[in-house]
């Protein structure tokens, strides 16, 4: 008997831009359009460094968003703060990764990778 598990795992795709070199394009270019994707941010405002402390492994980013191309735009879903309406936001990726706006200091994009495990049984 022979039994297949499939396993997601994620592993760095791009990481640590310049932020002073860094434009949208750069990352748009390198995206495949059918693949959903982890963006990270690493921004030096109050809010992210409380956020930071809570990082297991990294402590650079502080906010992080899930990245999909939907109808030929890549848009970024997130999580804020907000006592009026959804916390779930959707932003454009200039919106999300506004240098000045966030006050970005670093950019970190994970992809999915397809795993498969195989294991045979007496």
């Amino acid at each position: 008997m022979r039994i297949m598990f499939k396993k997601t795992g994620w592993y760095l795709f791009i990481t640590l831009f310049s932020c002073s070199e860094y434009n949208n394009t750069n990352i748009q270019n390198k995206l495949l359009s059918e693949k959903v994707y982890l963006l990270y941010r690493g921004t030096n405002t109050k809010e992210g460094y409380i956020s930071k402390e809570f990082n297991l492994h990294n402590p650079k980013p502080s906010h992080v968003g899930i990245l999909i191309k939907k109808q030929e735009k890549w848009v970024v879903y997130h999580v804020l703060n907000s006592d009026t309406k959804s916390a779930l936001i959707k932003s454009k990726i200039d919106d999300f990764l506004n240098l000045k706006k966030e006050k970005i200091k670093h950019i970190s994009v994970l992809t999915p990778i397809k795993q498969e495990y195989s294991f045979k049984f007496r």
